[in-house]
């Protein structure tokens, strides 16, 4: 099945439904739109390409509205929680233990203790050889260990967990304390891998998991050399397959796949497989429309300046942090149509009060005048959770949507003054 994208022309007659369903109002001076088609695009070709039984376990972080995570959860998948609070927040979306997935470099002791007396079946990726220790003696967790295989997965820098000094997993060159910790600790079952975001090296990834693969079966034989009967039963690898935010299609896994039963083909046949895609999974869900407030005009050969209502705010990474992803842009006239002629250059500025709230420079766009909407296309990975309180604005009404079942809704309302008040104290 092709993996499908938001097209230009989508967003007048969404945005003109969300009006005549009296959705919008005069506040909403910013919108974000969720699209559930694509979501259930994802979802249906990542059970097509893997093995029945496979959990796949969508991050949390990459968009954890609980309208959300509650629709993943009812298609039967899992999600994968970065904290304890994300956790919670899959539980109360409806989620059983046993399709959840824990991972975090900071467990505490107390988080251990409510996630052995609560979460009953829960998946938990333990960090470190030290993390084992505070387990309790009696528990029904599904143990794992995070094992970093020291392999580049061609990531960007701040994307890259497989180096020597990450803080994520127990560097495989350890490889004896590991298999005495899991001999001493027999209840473990898996072994987690997650190498890095927007990987470029897609062979690398199938070399991490052999690695990782080849630790699990001296595992196994090591325990059976001691009368241990449980094996690694499980093998979690992690997510990191990168989104496309250019023009074009978005790639598949047809050459992750490949790779994968390349070098790996007994963890399709001998273990059970978890998987952790965020951005693959919601990238191209959501768009934003934002009113276009001022436009600052500085002279006839300089960029104009429009002025919209979400900046750094919302797109946090792609603000703040070097090469990070570039979102196509479309701009609305006052009537909803698109706006395609009469060019110029725009410095696009978010509403912040700091000098870098910049979502594009010098990048050529139809004229804008007040009563313009700005669209900022594939913005449902990694942009809501990591929303900022920066100016204390308030976070933007969320209207989720499927044209194949003509159902059209707010699944977040936009935050209220009270809100605001109350997280500050």
């Amino acid at each position: 099945m092709g993996l499908i994208r938001q097209h230009t022309n989508l967003y007048p007659p969404v945005v003109r439904w969300a009006k005549n369903e009296k959705l919008i109002d005069l506040a909403d001076t910013a919108v974000i739109f969720y699209d559930f088609d694509i979501l259930d695009n994802r979802l249906a070709y990542l059970r097509s390409v893997f093995p029945e039984g496979t959990l796949h376990a969508v991050a949390i972080k990459s968009n954890p509205l609980k309208s959300v995570l509650q629709y993943i959860g009812q298609q039967g998948f899992g999600l994968e929680a970065a904290s304890l609070e994300e956790t919670i927040l899959a539980n109360r979306a409806g989620l059983p233990a046993d399709r959840i997935v824990f991972d975090s470099p900071a467990k505490t002791k107390a988080e251990i203790a409510y996630c052995a007396t609560h979460f009953n079946g829960l998946h938990f990726n333990a960090n470190s050889l030290e993390e084992l220790d505070r387990l309790p003696t009696v528990h029904h967790l599904k143990v794992g260990l995070r094992i970093n295989p020291l392999v580049d997965p061609g990531s960007p820098d701040v994307y890259n967990v497989s180096t020597a000094i990450s803080k994520f997993g127990v560097p495989i060159h350890q490889w004896d304390d590991i298999i005495q910790a899991l001999v001493r600790y027999p209840f473990i079952e898996g072994l987690h891998l997650h190498i890095g975001s927007e990987m470029s090296r897609l062979d690398s990834h199938a070399q991490a998991v052999k690695k990782v693969l080849e630790l699990a079966k001296a595992v196994t034989a090591k325990r059976k050399a001691n009368g241990i009967t449980q094996t690694i039963d499980w093998i979690d690898i992690g997510g990191g397959f990168p989104a496309q935010y250019a023009n074009g299609p978005q790639r598949d896994l047809t050459d992750y796949l490949h790779f994968l039963q390349k070098h790996n083909a007994e963890l399709f046949t001998d273990y059970r497989i978890i998987t952790e895609f965020g951005r693959f999974v919601q990238a191209h869900t959501a768009w934003l429309v934002s009113d276009v407030e001022y436009v600052l005009q500085s002279g006839a050969s300089l960029p104009d300046v429009p002025i919209i209502h979400c900046g750094a705010d919302l797109l946090l990474r792609e603000i703040y942090q070097p090469k990070g992803p570039v979102h196509q842009i479309a701009v609305l006239d006052p009537l909803g149509n698109l706006k395609h002629e009469d060019t110029w250059p725009v410095h696009l500025a978010g509403p912040l009060c700091f000098a870098g709230d910049y979502l594009a420079r010098d990048i050529e766009l139809p004229r804008m005048c007040p009563g313009d909407q700005v669209v900022v296309a594939d913005i449902g990975a990694n942009s809501f959770g990591m929303w900022s309180r920066h100016c204390s604005r308030l976070f933007p009404k969320v209207i989720g949507y499927s044209q194949q079942r003509g159902e059209i809704r707010v699944i977040k309302d936009r935050e209220r003054i009270e809100d605001m008040l109350r997280f500050w104290g």
